[in-house]
């Protein structure tokens, strides 16, 4: 038996023990079934039965399988899938994962899976982007810039693209240069003493 046979016996012996734990009602265990079908380790490629385990676990309450799920309705086709994965995005992103968050300010920004709703996406982009997700303090900073959702703040909105072009979201860089072509040197000079007290916070969180 050569070492890819080896490796393969030994990740299906491991899914049959989860699967048990699984059927038994383990959550973490169904989250790892899941992950085990959705890329084919150790069982047969299954996206159906992936959906399956991840469902089990995040109805417990698995902050992780609510975002995976949240991922795989986000891509689907249709109008009900965009629902779906609002519904599982709002729940992990309720337990304050942060990169459900930030998916669920795109969908509110939107309108995917949920009427449009811009000052709803500006208080999810602040919270991810109060966690550290680089898109979320991007988009954060496009909405204050825009004046959709909230009030219009070139100040704030430099800051915050500011913070996101330092975590290496190249759309902020962007955002950034042409923002700063609107603003005079005061404002510019304010932003970047807000931007650094807002990095001061981030840091402490």
């Amino acid at each position: 038996m050569n070492e890819n046979s080896k490796r393969d016996e030994k990740l299906h012996v491991e899914a049959q023990k989860l699967r048990k734990l699984a059927e038994a009602g383990a959550a973490e265990a169904q989250w790892n079934l899941g992950l085990m079908y959705r890329h084919g380790q150790g069982l047969a490629e299954d996206e159906a039965e992936a959906v399956k385990w991840f469902r089990k676990a995040a109805e417990q309450g698995m902050v992780y399988a609510q975002y995976y799920l949240g991922r795989i309705y986000e891509d689907g086709p249709t109008e009900e899938d965009a629902v779906q994965a609002v519904k599982w995005f709002r729940k992990a992103a309720e337990q304050r994962h942060p990169v459900a968050q930030y998916h669920l300010g795109l969908a509110c920004a939107e309108g995917r899976g949920v009427p449009k709703d811009k000052a709803e996406a500006v208080k999810w982009f602040r919270k991810a982007a109060e966690q550290g997700i680089g898109y979320a303090q991007c988009c954060l900073g496009v909405m204050y810039a825009s004046g959709k959702g909230i009030q219009q703040n070139l100040v704030e909105a430099h800051a915050w693209l500011e913070i996101a072009a330092i975590n290496g979201t190249e759309q902020a860089r962007k955002r950034l240069a042409k923002l700063e072509s609107e603003m005079d040197l005061m404002d510019r000079v304010a932003a970047t003493k807000r931007a650094r007290e807002l990095f001061d916070q981030l840091k402490r969180r």
